[in-house]
């Protein structure tokens, strides 16, 4: 039993099958537009690089605690040293260090927490659409040349499939898709009272179970940016606390250790950064290099 398109005569429903086309068709093209980087033109961000920016924040927070252990304990031993000017720089970075790598380490676990948080609405929400996407093939034959509806329906499925749901590119992004996403699924829902009772029913809970985590997602919109911002940040502040615990370590050598020790760690800093140096040069040609044949080609 259909509900609403028996009751239609065949030219106002060919109409209205139209007319939602269309407004699905506007609605993946206003979703594809907003998710894409502005100036960049990258793809559509997908929840793969979500999860590339989780994995690093656990190894990061690790060797900030490590690292602040480390200068906690240096600091130990440099902290009644304050006779001399090199003594005085030798605490500054000490503590400075330390306080880089606690902020890195406890950045670090914020943002983790957030973005698996976020990680896993994300995951309610593939559920959801992959649902309403089974329940379709509950449609009959007849019914499926009949109602084009279905093939719209299924493309905007595989749209929103492909869209995260949360600023990746940059902050406002989920505000901004926030408005388009509601009307989608409202566009949705009507969509899905034309069908049949069994195809309605079916459809009622994967449609509440993406409602819910769609205004999950909306609502979560500034922890999940903290959680970006974080994983943005947190290297660089791990950088830092390491350069200021390379120096302090450097400055506590010279000012408390024979020529011939604190001149072997300058030497293998010297060492080190040399072979960081020609990393670097080798993996940028490279980039450079395959960046000249694509434009060859």
């Amino acid at each position: 039993m259909r509900l609403n398109s028996m009751a239609n005569p065949p030219q106002l429903e060919d109409e209205m099958n139209s007319l939602v086309v269309q407004s699905l068709d506007k609605m993946g093209s206003l979703l594809f537009d907003v998710a894409r980087k502005p100036r960049t033109h990258n793809a559509p961000a997908h929840t793969a690089r979500l999860v590339q920016r989780m994995e690093p924040l656990s190894a990061l927070a690790v060797i900030a605690i490590f690292l602040a252990g480390v200068q906690a304990q240096s600091i130990s031993f440099s902290l009644a040293q304050t006779s001399t000017k090199l003594e005085i720089t030798t605490n500054v970075f000490a503590f400075a260090g330390l306080f880089l790598d606690v902020l890195g380490g406890s950045c670090a676990l914020v943002g983790f927490i957030q973005l698996q948080h976020t990680q896993t609405l994300l995951k309610e929400r593939q559920l959801a659409l992959n649902g309403l996407r089974d329940t379709l093939r509950l449609v009959s034959p007849e019914e499926q040349r009949d109602n084009p509806r279905q093939l719209a329906l299924l493309h905007h499925f595989h749209l929103l499939d492909k869209i995260i749901l949360a600023p990746i590119h940059y902050p406002k992004l989920w505000m901004t898709m926030g408005g388009p996403l509601l009307d989608s699924a409202r566009i949705i829902e009507r969509i899905l009272k034309t069908f049949d009772d069994s195809v309605q029913i079916s459809a009622a809970y994967s449609l509440a179970d993406y409602r819910v985590a769609t205004d999950a997602l909306m609502a979560s919109a500034g922890r999940t940016s903290l959680g970006l911002a974080a994983s943005a940040a947190v290297p660089a502040i791990v950088i830092a606390g390491l350069f200021c615990f390379t120096c302090g370590a450097l400055c506590l050598a010279i000012a408390s250790q024979p020529a011939a020790v604190w001149g072997t760690c300058v030497a293998v800093l010297a060492i080190t950064f040399v072979l960081l140096g020609v990393v670097f040069v080798a993996k940028h040609s490279g980039i450079l290099l395959r960046g000249s044949r694509k434009e060859s080609y």
